[in-house]
């Protein structure tokens, strides 16, 4: 899920941190969150036409859901949909997201900056919505990522 960052950007951050996605790439599918944010065109499948709104969220991220193989989905900024569409509102789609991810045998990864959110949020994300928080710094989420993409 991009939201941050157009899908290109990532894919250049992919490469330049040393992962080779040019074997998978044919496997690497992006919600393109961010272009139509910059009024950008895209050329992934599944683009989040109105991305200040959950429910197109919900809606493109469920239509990958049902289209794709099993896999692991990764959401590069969890605080920028919620700064997006409002902390409720994200919580309460991250739930239904959860539980359809379950039943497709999707697996999701949530990249989440703790901004100066409130206690309620910061007590969600951390003890209610997922199996495990996983703290980390820049050196500490870079050296993560290489190994998970090296393993995998």
């Amino acid at each position: 899920m991009a939201s941050s960052a157009s899908p290109d950007i990532m894919k250049g951050r992919f490469k330049e941190s040393g992962m080779n996605i040019e074997l998978f790439e044919d496997r690497l599918i992006f919600v393109d969150a961010y272009s139509q944010l910059m009024g950008a065109p895209s050329l992934e499948k599944y683009i989040v036409q109105d991305p200040d709104n959950i429910y197109n969220f919900s809606k493109e991220l469920m239509r990958s859901f049902k289209e794709s193989p099993p896999s692991t989905i990764v959401f590069g900024s969890l605080s920028t949909i919620m700064d997006l569409c409002g902390e409720k509102e994200t919580i309460e789609a991250v739930r239904i997201w959860n539980m359809m991810a379950k039943l497709c045998g999707h697996t999701l990864v949530y990249y989440f900056t703790a901004w100066p959110y409130s206690n309620e949020v910061m007590n969600c994300i951390n003890k209610e919505l997922f199996n495990s928080v996983v703290c980390v710094d820049g050196m500490t989420e870079r050296m993560a990522l290489d190994q998970y993409c090296k393993d995998t």
